[in-house]
């Protein structure tokens, strides 16, 4: 591995999402109208439980709970937001990632174009270019080689977190979270000369649509955090200009944007969350052959093509043979919704 290809983001503390009330691994997902903030570690795991565990609530969830809108609902349904990048191409990030059946990320692409692990005649790991097809109708994917998903990223601040160079991730796989976002995003950075400093805040809405059976379910949105756009152009306007004397360098966009995209950006056990279905620690255990171990397996056939074609073709050979693909049935973050 090219240690100078690892991509960079900014370091995330803790996890922003939409809470469900659905056990892991449970086919059908019920929200139930709120948002998690979450740790980046798990919940301790009970000896006579083998099901993944979940991840620990986020210290900041308290002192956000005291707060008005989320003291009179009883959950949290709104939170505070400051945007650490100026740019909605990066803060807000979406990508298709590909884990293995031991959680290794192997492919991350757009839709089009993709890398993937493979292994080099010299059996040291690579990345190559390879097609993508999104879930839905990829051959690697209806092999059971690997399971993938939309992932949305974008990154914040919370006003009041004790790190200034800490950020949390809001994550999601809505197709529906990631066009709301991306276009209030844009509007705010048309507005307001860019993102940062702006006051914000995170909230959920509900919608339905007839991927999801016209069930509702929610979505993120974002909303001014001051009474109108000239109040919050006023709090935005006095940061910077303070930022700015103190001789601060605002334009944090360019430290993380020559960073190359790499496969592996998520760690799996966060990633995980998003998925349907969690696999109980047994399973994953005891579930098929990691990718990663195909590519060695296959090393020394002799067939003249390399590791990367071998796999990839074998993968495509089973997919043709009938190999199902399972269809996500979370309406809030499939494909389809």
């Amino acid at each position: 591995m090219n240690l100078g290809t690892i991509p960079v983001r900014p370091f995330a503390e803790g996890i922003i999402r939409i809470a469900t009330t659905s056990e892991p691994g449970a086919e059908n997902i019920v929200f139930d109208g709120s948002i998690e903030i979450l740790s980046r570690h798990h919940q301790a795991r009970q000896e006579e439980v083998i099901q993944v565990p979940r991840m620990e609530k986020h210290p900041i969830r308290e002192k956000l709970m005291d707060e008005k809108p989320n003291k009179e609902a009883g959950k949290l349904v709104e939170v505070p937001i400051r945007m650490f990048f100026g740019k909605t191409s990066n803060a807000l990030t979406v990508a298709y990632q590909a884990y293995d059946a031991d959680g290794r990320p192997v492919c991350r692409g757009n839709g089009e174009l993709a890398k993937r692990t493979s292994l080099s005649n010299e059996n040291v790991r690579v990345v190559v270019d390879a097609p993508c097809a999104g879930p839905e109708t990829c051959e690697f994917v209806a092999s059971g080689n690997a399971r993938c998903r939309r992932q949305v990223c974008m990154s914040v601040q919370i006003p009041g977190q004790e790190n200034p160079l800490s950020t949390f991730e809001v994550r999601s796989s809505s197709y529906n979270t990631y066009k709301t976002l991306k276009g209030q995003l844009e509007l705010v950075e048309r507005r307001f000369g860019g993102l940062r400093h702006v006051p914000l805040k995170l909230q959920i809405w509900q919608t339905s649509n007839q991927a999801s059976d016209f069930d509702s379910f929610d979505v993120f949105k974002i909303a001014l955090g001051a009474p109108t756009e000239l109040e919050a152009m006023k709090v935005a306007k006095l940061a910077r200009t303070e930022e700015t004397e103190a001789g601060l360098d605002a334009d944090v966009d360019s430290a993380y944007t020559a960073a190359t995209v790499g496969v592996g950006e998520d760690d799996f056990e966060i990633v995980t969350d998003f998925y349907t279905e969690r696999p109980s620690a047994a399973t994953r255990r005891n579930g098929g052959t990691s990718f990663v171990d195909q590519l060695t397996a296959v090393k020394g056939q002799g067939s003249g093509t390399s590791l990367a074609e071998n796999v990839i073709a074998q993968a495509m050979a089973r997919a043709g043979e009938g190999a199902g693909q399972e269809k996500a049935q979370y309406p809030g973050s499939s494909t389809q919704a």
